[in-house]
C-alpha cells in the first residue's frame, strides 16, 4: 500500500470513528525519563519528616519475618510509595482505629536517620526471608546512611547481602554507585550481576548503556532480563543498541518481551521495523507500549499493523491504535 493511499485510508478510519463518537485525541508518549519512576515523591516534605526509630524497625522487620508472606510484600511494595495524610485528621478512618497507627505509618514513610535504626537495618540484609531483606534494604536505602557504606556492603563475604546492597542502593537515586555497580554487573554472576542491572536501570545514567548491553550476552537469564529492562530506562537514550533490536527477536519469549517494551520506551524511528513486527506480541502491556511508540514515531509505514491493533482484543490497545492513526494522519 503507498504512502497517500495509506494517508486516505488512516483518514476515512479516523473520519468514520470520528462519526460513531471515538475521540482522536492528540497524546504524546513521555519517554521513561519524563515519567513518575517508581519512587516519585514529594521530596521537600518527606526530607523532613522524622524516620522510625531502632525499635520500631526491630519490631516492624520481626513482625514481617513471621506474617504471611503476601503480606509482607504487600507492605513492602507500599514503603516509600507517598499516601494521603488526611488520617492525621480521621478522614477516612474508622472511629475506632488506634490514634497511634497514623503516626507509625507517617515514620515509617520518613528517611531513617538513627545510628541505631541503621544498624538494624543493615544486619537485616542478611536476614533468611526475602522478604524481611527487601524492606531492609528498602529502608536502608531510604535512610541518610551514605552511599559509600552502602557500596561497601556490594563487596560483603555474603552473597545475599551484596544483592540487598545493590537493591538498597536501586531505592534512592544514588549516581554516585554507577561505576560500582557496574563493576558487580560484570565481575559477579546470578542474583547480583541481575540486581545491580536493575538498580542502573532505575539510576537511569545513559553512561550505563556500554555495561547492559554487555550483559545481555551473559549466560544468566535473569541478569540478561534485568539488562534488557534497565536499557529502557536510560535517560535521554534516542538511539536503540542493536543488541537489544536482537533480543526482542530472542527466542527466549521472556526476554523478547522485556526487550520489545524497552525498545517501545525508546521509540527510536530506526527500529519501526522491528516494533511494527511486535503489534502481534502476546503481552497486551507490551502491545499497548508498542503501538503508542508507532504513533510517537508517526510513519505511515506502521498503517497497516496499527489497523490490526484497532481491533484488538484489549480495549486500552484499541484506543492507543485508533489514536496512532490519527497522529500519523496529521503527520502526513
Amino acid at each position: 500500500m503507498s504512502a497517500v493511499r495509506g494517508t486516505r485510508r488512516i483518514a476515512l478510519l479516523v473520519g468514520g470513528l470520528a462519526l460513531v463518537g471515538v475521540t482522536v485525541a492528540t497524546v504524546t508518549v513521555a519517554r521513561a525519563s519524563q515519567r513518575w519512576g517508581p519512587h516519585g515523591r514529594m521530596d521537600d516534605d518527606e526530607k523532613g519528616r522524622a524516620g522510625p526509630d531502632s525499635a520500631r524497625v526491630a519490631g516492624l522487620l520481626a513482625s514481617l519475618g513471621t506474617s504471611d508472606p503476601l503480606v509482607c510484600e504487600l507492605i513492602g511494595d507500599q514503603i516509600g510509595n507517598f499516601w494521603s495524610d488526611a488520617g492525621r485528621f480521621g478522614i477516612g478512618s474508622f472511629a475506632d482505629a488506634p490514634a497511634a497507627s497514623q503516626p507509625a505509618k507517617d515514620s515509617l514513610h520518613g528517611r531513617v536517620s538513627d545510628p541505631k535504626a541503621i544498624a538494624v537495618l543493615t544486619a537485616g540484609l542478611d536476614a533468611a526471608n526475602p522478604c524481611v531483606r527487601r524492606v531492609a534494604a528498602k529502608l536502608l536505602g531510604r535512610s541518610r546512611v551514605e552511599t559509600t557504606a552502602l557500596v561497601q556492603l556490594l563487596s560483603s563475604p555474603q552473597a545475599r547481602v551484596r544483592e540487598a546492597a545493590a537493591y538498597a542502593l536501586g531505592a534512592e537515586d544514588r549516581k554516585e554507585a554507577r561505576l560500582e555497580l557496574e563493576r558487580v554487573l560484570k565481575a559477579r554472576s546470578g542474583p547480583e550481576a541481575a540486581m545491580a542491572a536493575w538498580t542502573l536501570g532505575d539510576i537511569g545514567d545513559v553512561a550505563s548503556l556500554p555495561a547492559l548491553v554487555a550483559a545481555l550476552s551473559t549466560d544468566d537469564k535473569r541478569t540478561r532480563y534485568a539488562a534488557a529492562h534497565a536499557i529502557g530506562n536510560l535517560h535521554d537514550l534516542e538511539v536503540a543498541p542493536p543488541a537489544l533490536v536482537a533480543a526482542a527477536r530472542s527466542s527466549d519469549p521472556v526476554l523478547r518481551r522485556i526487550a520489545a517494551q524497552s525498545l517501545a520506551d525508546i521509540h527510536d524511528p530506526a527500529t519501526l521495523e522491528v516494533l511494527i513486527e511486535l503489534v502481534g506480541v502476546d503481552d497486551p502491556r507490551v502491545r499497548l507500549s508498542v503501538v503508542e511508540a508507532l504513533g510517537n514515531i508517526g510513519s505511515a509505514k506502521a498503517a497497516q499493523a496499527l489497523l490490526k491493533a484497532a481491533k484488538d482484543p484489549i480495549v486500552e490497545v484499541r484506543r492507543a491504535a485508533v489514536e496512532a492513526l490519527g497522529e500519523i494522519a496529521k503527520n502526513q
